[in-house]
């Protein structure tokens, strides 16, 4: 069956709707059902924007951390050193 307010498509033994709409009653769902609905999932998108934040952060950290581990000797230790060549003649 069909849902008249969202046009979900719904199984027959279907009580209510996704989106509240009670089959059984015909009514739509309450202002305060979707309004705590509504603030349920503003909560859930901070929570995951916080998560994404670390995620991130990390990721950045790491790289630098790596790329200041591969560049720790610097240029120095894979240049030639022409004092020890000198010394040696």
């Amino acid at each position: 069956m069909t849902c008249p307010l969202c046009k979900l498509e719904n199984p027959g033994s279907a009580r209510v709707c996704d989106c509240g709409y009670s089959f059984a009653t015909g009514a739509a769902p309450s202002v305060a059902a979707s309004t705590t609905a509504n603030a349920l999932l503003r909560s859930m998108d901070r929570s995951l924007r916080a998560i994404k934040f670390v995620v991130v952060a990390w990721a950045v950290l790491t790289l630098i951390g790596l790329l200041a581990w591969l560049l720790r000797d610097g240029p120095a230790a894979t240049s030639p050193q022409p004092a020890r060549a000198a010394q040696e003649k």
